[in-house]
């Protein structure tokens, strides 16, 4: 079927992070059938990392209206609108996916994530330790945690749960990114190096550990440091 193609073709092409082409080809599974709802999520989400936001809300809703069920379209819809500083809306959304699937930790982690913007920490803590119960072999529970934790005060109990991200996933650069940029805004400089290296390690070609690195030995005052990093960052 035409509509199939053009639609695989698009998930091609948004797996190697070449978003115009993907647009394309989600347009013409979309020309061929415009109640395909899943192609107007892919679309969304092509806008989303291109930075059209508008383009994606509408789209989001373009694929919740003939896929209300679809939670990742919800739970996407309502990252967005959090994103835009609407964390009552944002909340809307993750209340609607838990009222259907109350073990969805993406919803969960949302539902936190907003009740933090709003001021609700209380809540918020109490809602990222439940998406640690849904999911707690995922480093992304343990991270959100952390996050929410350091905004409460709680640095002792933030950085153990980034550590036990770190743990979960030792070959994954993001969790490692979180823990040195934990320990940079702790200003332990020496910890945040150790971080940054090892997540510069484990992902040589990407350009995030050498900007961290970089910034790191900036605000340390070792500019020469930081430029032979950047300057390396331009080797790659």
């Amino acid at each position: 079927m035409r509509r199939q193609k053009f639609y695989e073709q698009g998930i091609v092409y948004f797996d190697k992070g070449k978003y115009p082409e993907a647009v394309i080809s989600f347009g013409r599974a979309l020309q061929i059938d415009p109640r395909f709802a899943p192609a107007h999520f892919r679309l969304a989400q092509c806008h989303e990392r291109q930075g059209s936001w508008a383009a994606a809300v509408q789209e989001l809703g373009r694929a919740i209206d003939l896929a209300p069920d679809d939670w990742q379209a919800q739970i996407e819809l309502g990252r967005i609108l959090l994103a835009a500083g609407k964390g009552g809306d944002a909340k809307d959304r993750a209340m609607l996916v838990l009222g259907k699937a109350p073990q969805n930790m993406e919803a969960q982690i949302l539902l936190s994530n907003a009740d933090t913007v709003l001021g609700n920490l209380k809540d918020a803590l109490l809602e990222a330790r439940d998406a640690v119960k849904m999911a707690p072999d995922r480093p992304l529970v343990y991270v959100n945690l952390a996050v929410i934790e350091e905004r409460a005060g709680s640095n002792s109990e933030a950085e153990v749960h980034l550590r036990k991200a770190a743990s979960l996933d030792p070959t994954s650069m993001d969790p490692i990114m979180a823990l040195g940029n934990f320990y940079q805004r702790q200003k332990r400089g020496p910890e945040a190096e150790k971080a940054f290296r090892t997540a510069l390690v484990l992902a040589p070609k990407n350009p995030l550990p050498r900007t961290a690195l970089a910034g790191l030995y900036l605000n340390l005052g070792q500019e020469a440091a930081a430029e032979q990093t950047l300057s390396e960052a331009k080797q790659q």
